[in-house]
């Protein structure tokens, strides 16, 4: 469906890739995308096309040292004013505030913990076309030893609020909904006690999709590894997080129809 972003909420998200032809041969028939290359102008940045419509980007890495990932972009009305709230907030700026050809301002940054993520100020560009249809995105979540301290600071840089998730009663699972967003909530956090000692917590990126299983069982005939194996989480859905060829994270989730 097509969605009108709230500021704060996530409006983008976008793959840094070692090998934009290997990461096309993997996502490509995983979830049916097309590429539309920008040019030499813009790097060889791709929109991602799911079904015509635009539903991330992929491009290759442009900060040094900076490994295979997938990066939410958040929606903001002053990437400049966001970036000095980042920072009286204890975080990093990663890279400043950026025009990208006139079509939106971009900012990357690094919050308290170590989580990485970004900003969008949208000009001509608005973000997403596709946004919870199948293979597109549906869900972000904030995931890592300790999550108390980066919440925090993500409520002073975007005025989110938590709510506990009714689904799950027995784990805390906060979800973030953003002022003037969707009540349900836009993604989660949650501290997961086997999150890899010493290592930043991750923003997961969820993509909607029909077959869970299915698709995680064609992401390892296409050289992915499954992270999670497909399991059901009651109210929820079923979900798998699977690691890409080269290593970056991401999630599916085939949404628990109504009864």
């Amino acid at each position: 469906m097509s969605k009108e972003f709230a500021n704060g909420e996530p409006s983008w998200v976008d793959l840094g890739s070692t090998d934009l032809s290997q990461s096309k041969d993997f996502y490509g028939p995983l979830f049916g995308w097309d590429f539309q290359d920008l040019g030499a102008e813009a790097g060889h940045y791709h929109f991602i096309m799911s079904d015509g419509k635009q539903v991330g980007g992929l491009g290759p890495i442009m900060e040094e040292g900076a490994e295979p990932a997938w990066t939410t972009y958040f929606q903001v009305a002053d990437a400049e004013d966001t970036a000095a709230r980042v920072a009286d907030a204890g975080g990093t700026v990663r890279f400043p505030p950026m025009d990208v050809m006139g079509q939106n301002a971009i900012a990357g940054f690094t919050d308290p913990a170590g989580g990485q993520f970004a900003v969008t100020q949208p000009k001509l560009h608005k973000g997403a076309e596709s946004w919870a249809d199948d293979n597109a995105v549906c869900w972000v979540e904030y995931s890592g030893a300790e999550i108390k301290q980066a919440l925090d600071f993500y409520h002073r840089v975007f005025g989110w609020r938590s709510q506990q998730a009714p689904q799950a009663p027995d784990m805390e699972y906060l979800v973030q909904i953003a002022e003037g967003g969707e009540q349900m909530g836009f993604g989660g956090a949650m501290a997961n006690p086997e999150h890899p000692a010493g290592a930043p917590p991750l923003w997961y990126v969820y993509f909607a999709t029909a077959d869970t299983d299915a698709v995680a069982a064609k992401a390892s005939d296409l050289g992915g590894t499954l992270m999670l194996s497909p399991m059901t989480m009651e109210g929820v859905g079923r979900m798998s997080v699977i690691i890409d060829p080269q290593g970056a994270v991401f999630a599916t989730l085939t949404p628990e129809m109504p009864s």
